[in-house]
């Protein structure tokens, strides 16, 4: 569209331009023959001088047009390159795959499946196949997010007749382990691989001999945030909901944000979580933190309790802020009808892309915080560990 809109523009410019000289020429060649001509053979004669002089602008308009359009051409085709460097042009894919229907698994909680994602793009590379993600379980993922650097969004139909394999090597150890040495293209020769993951393979690709020199020298941190930044963007209505919530949040550039990310486990919210994260008396280690770190601060809190968010508005009143929608567990989000299950879907992404933004964080253990935490960087961000802030 930019490209189009750059030709355009100058095409018009250039269109304009030669109107008026044209425009131009004609007066003063008409002019002359009014005042000039006395004869046929002069009118003939000025008609041919006028016809030979537009040839020749025209002539040396065609050639300017066509540098400024080479030019152009030029300078987006650089842009492109640059935009496109991470989508090689591959003839085979390796897809992370989670949607319903035959054959369906569960695809783990949001943190894990990013893990998951972030893990199958560094194999991708490490094996010159092209990377995608299809997940429509439990809901679309484009509804909350999109592509930004890497083009990502495919569909089933897209593959055709090619040849397939699905493999499920979530909390596989045993296929995790051997990165370190298998030829992956040699295991599964398919066109097409969707799988299923939620295990970090960044240091045993660094380690294979075939594949070390593919995968860049990244640390863990640096991989999540380079990756995630690469592949995602909020989609339009999302950002809209961030850029709303974020003027509640910071009415004026004095007010400051401090942000909890707690994690309960197994709870009334979550009853089909398989263990008790954090019991809910050491939460109150977290509401002294915010008492104490932000006595001017508007104060968010994200978690997987129902409980603790009402307590977050009861303990701070109108210096609480909260995005909208249902608190879900994005592999198991029983009791809430799809539009619900939808909403909570786009609540959990929101919910980490405020914490991105929030002044100061604290967060329990949890995958779903590595991305934020790692992305917030060190400056006042902090730990809840065994009921104790780091």
């Amino acid at each position: 569209m930019e490209l189009r809109s750059s030709l355009q523009k100058n095409f018009t410019i250039w269109i304009i331009f030669c109107f008026l000289l044209l425009t131009v020429v004609g007066m003063v060649v008409l002019q002359h023959m009014h005042f000039t001509t006395s004869s046929p053979t002069e009118v003939t004669q000025i008609y041919r001088l006028l016809e030979n002089h537009i040839k020749q602008y025209q002539e040396i308009i065609e050639l300017q047009i066509k540098k400024e359009f080479e030019s152009i051409l030029q300078k987006y085709a650089i842009e492109v390159k640059k935009k496109t460097e991470m989508t090689p042009n591959r003839t085979k894919y390796l897809i992370y795959k989670c949607a319903g229907g035959i054959g369906a698994v569960h695809c783990s909680g949001w943190g894990n499946r990013l893990v998951g994602i972030l893990s199958t793009y560094m194999l991708s590379m490490a094996t010159d196949r092209t990377f995608g993600i299809i997940m429509t379980n439990p809901c679309p993922l484009t509804e909350t997010l999109v592509p930004n650097d890497y083009r990502w969004n495919f569909s089933m139909s897209a593959f055709g007749n090619m040849s397939s394999i699905s493999i499920d090597v979530r909390n596989n150890n045993g296929f995790t382990n051997s990165l370190a040495t298998i030829d992956f293209n040699a295991r599964y020769p398919q066109d097409v691989v969707f799988i299923a993951a939620n295990q970090d393979y960044l240091h045993l690709l660094q380690r294979n001999g075939l594949y070390k020199k593919k995968i860049p020298p990244w640390s863990r941190g640096e991989m999540y945030v380079k990756v995630f930044q690469s592949l995602f963007k909020l989609s339009p209505i999302a950002q809209v909901e961030l850029d709303t919530f974020l003027k509640k949040a910071r009415p004026n550039p004095e007010t400051k944000l401090i942000c909890a990310q707690i994690r309960i486990g197994k709870n009334p919210t979550i009853p089909w979580d398989n263990r008790v994260i954090t019991p809910p008396k050491l939460v109150d280690v977290i509401w002294k933190f915010l008492n104490e770190t932000g006595n001017n601060a508007r104060i968010f809190v994200t978690a997987d309790s129902e409980n603790i968010r009402r307590l977050a508005k009861t303990y701070y009143g109108k210096r609480s802020v909260d995005t909208a929608g249902p608190i879900i567990h994005m592999d198991k989000p029983y009791r809430y009808n799809k539009s619900e299950v939808c909403e909570g879907v786009r609540k959990l992404i929101l919910d980490q892309f405020v914490l991105i933004k929030c002044d100061t964080i604290v967060i329990s253990t949890s995958s779903y915080a590595r991305i934020p935490a790692m992305i917030h960087g060190p400056k006042n961000r902090f730990f809840f560990i065994n009921g104790k802030i780091k």
